[in-house]
């Protein structure tokens, strides 16, 4: 029951990642900057209230970008930047020739550049601002080496809201810095909040009654029924197939005996053979006639009987 339930709960589990991925929509930024000086909009207000932000679908990244990015929340809300992951080329002496620089809300620190090569899937490294998010992608004109694959950047982005009013819905979740998002949002491998509590080992706890809502239950539920039904319906026509098959191989084995017939025998609708002899009716052997019960098999019936006659002399 145990083993069970661990399965169940890793089912659960990779349902709820492919639903987010469906969830968080992909924004491929050399897409929208292909002249390179571009300023693109994301309009966060036509789009899911999360995504991911990439340079490009098709690495390695394109030369010759300086391309600026605004990240346009609704009225009154504000945009959380977590980093999953920066793969820019190496740099000569630790200088980054290629880079995003992302203007937040921490005054000390804005804008901060991020480049080399990063890789986290815990998104430890976020940044906030109150209002539209500036980036700024910056590669260098220089030719690339050939069997290069560096995909630049992929960035989530959030929608999150810090009114009060907002929080209070049960359709959204409170984080530990006062900011509220999505309960969709939570425990699905990004860090929404910022702050890391959307993804807290607590609430995402592997038990079964703390690990999941009733929505991701009712998700669950749902799937298992399908996956029930598809192995009952497989069943139930292989069933039929093979009671098909065994059909035809019981007509087969009781047309047997008709198929086995000589072109000299053939059957009496009273269950006889009538055997002609293939000498015709003036042969020496005499016609035979057999009754056999089809029911317990059959062996040839038609077979000469009795003492043929002597052959009539030639000096005749």
């Amino acid at each position: 029951m145990e083993i069970s339930i661990k399965w169940f709960i890793i089912g659960i589990m990779i349902y709820k990642i492919s639903l987010a991925s469906c969830y968080y929509h992909e924004f491929i930024v050399e897409d929208h900057c292909e002249r390179g000086t571009e300023t693109v909009i994301v309009d966060t207000s036509k789009l899911n209230p999360a995504g991911t932000l990439k340079a490009t679908d098709h690495p390695p990244y394109k030369p010759s970008k300086h391309c600026t990015i605004v990240i346009k929340p609704s009225a009154g809300k504000g945009i959380v930047l977590s980093i999953r992951k920066i793969d820019f080329r190496p740099s000569k002496e630790y200088i980054c020739e290629d880079y995003i620089k992302v203007f937040h809300s921490d005054a000390t620190l804005s804008p901060t550049t991020l480049c080399h090569f990063k890789f986290d899937l815990e998104e430890q490294i976020s940044f906030y601002t109150k209002g539209p998010m500036t980036i700024i992608y910056h590669t260098e004109p220089e030719d690339y080496r050939a069997f290069n694959f560096e995909e630049g950047f992929a960035l989530t982005y959030t929608v999150v809201s810090e009114d009060v009013q907002d929080c209070k819905d049960e359709s959204k979740f409170m984080c530990d810095n006062g900011r509220c998002i999505s309960n969709e949002m939570t425990c699905d491998g990004r860090n929404n909040c910022g702050d890391g509590s959307d993804e807290s080992p607590i609430l995402c706890s592997t038990d079964f009654f703390y690990a999941f809502k009733m929505t991701d239950i009712i998700y669950a539920a749902v799937f298992a029924v399908m996956i029930f039904a598809i192995i009952t319906i497989c069943v139930v026509v292989f069933a039929r197939k093979r009671k098909v098959n065994d059909d035809s191989s019981s007509i087969s084995d009781q047309d047997e005996p008709t198929a086995r017939l000589t072109p000299y025998q053939a059957v009496h609708p009273a269950g006889f053979f009538i055997c002609q002899n293939p000498a015709g009716p003036h042969s020496l052997y005499p016609q035979h006639f057999k009754h056999v019960q089809s029911e317990v098999g059959f062996s040839n019936p038609c077979y000469p009987t009795g003492i043929p006659q002597p052959p009539p002399s030639y000096s005749q």
